[in-house]
């Protein structure tokens, strides 16, 4: 209280407040510099990542063996899984072998049906292995194409046009494979099977009416 006293008879009592103010501002602005440098030394020490306003949503795929597939990616195409490929048949009613296999009891499938499935599913993953696998090996060539542009190996428009068209049509072929497969799985099942499918599955319906598909409806015939 005295120094204040002493300070306000010596600069007066409107400079005195800016000095107090000026303090005040200071020791908070080192304070957030304390806590921002602590907060830096943590992060380095536990081996966060530096981000940005402009962080890519792609950081970190940059060290995947093949860039545009992810692990998950190249497991699912080699070993014929769907990849996401019969959405338009999934989602709008039409299941597919493989799931129907897992929920085969939930559905009350009996051992005819299940055996009919069995070979549908068996048929197509033989198809769709071998294609997922060319078109894992097709994109890892078209990494190559690219990992040799900073030493002056650019790929050539016409070279990178032939590749992509080949991507094209082994991902087309392979779509192909597991949306004719949906098409052909509701004709072994009842309307009421794959109406429970759909319900299971948390699908909400979307307008599909179940009674015109599978062996006793329309698209049975």
């Amino acid at each position: 209280m005295l120094r204040r006293y002493r300070l306000e008879m010596i600069f007066g009592l409107e400079q005195t407040k800016m000095f107090r103010n000026l303090f005040f501002t200071a020791a908070a602005l080192a304070a957030i510099l304390v806590i921002a440098g602590a907060r830096a030394e943590t992060g380095q020490k536990t081996g966060e990542k530096f981000t940005s306003p402009y962080t890519s949503p792609y950081r970190g795929q940059e060290a995947r063996r093949i860039k545009s597939l992810s692990e998950k990616d190249v497991d699912d195409l080699v070993n014929g899984r769907g990849w996401g490929f019969a959405k338009a048949a999934e989602l709008n009613g039409l299941p597919g072998p493989a799931h129907i296999l897992e929920m085969a009891e939930a559905i009350g499938l009996s051992a005819d049906q299940k055996g009919r499935v069995q070979s549908l599913f068996n048929d197509m993953k033989g198809r769709a292995v071998p294609l997922g696998k060319k078109l894992v090996a097709l994109e890892a060539g078209l990494d190559r194409l690219f990992t040799g542009y900073g030493s002056g190996a650019a790929p050539s428009e016409s070279a990178l046009k032939s590749h992509l068209s080949e991507i094209g049509r082994v991902r087309s072929d392979l779509r192909h494979v597991h949306l004719a497969t949906h098409l052909k799985t509701p004709k072994i099942l009842t309307p009421h099977q794959i109406a429970a499918y759909n319900r299971l599955r948390g699908y909400s319906g979307g307008g599909i009416d179940h009674s015109k598909m599978g062996a006793g409806g329309h698209g049975g015939h």
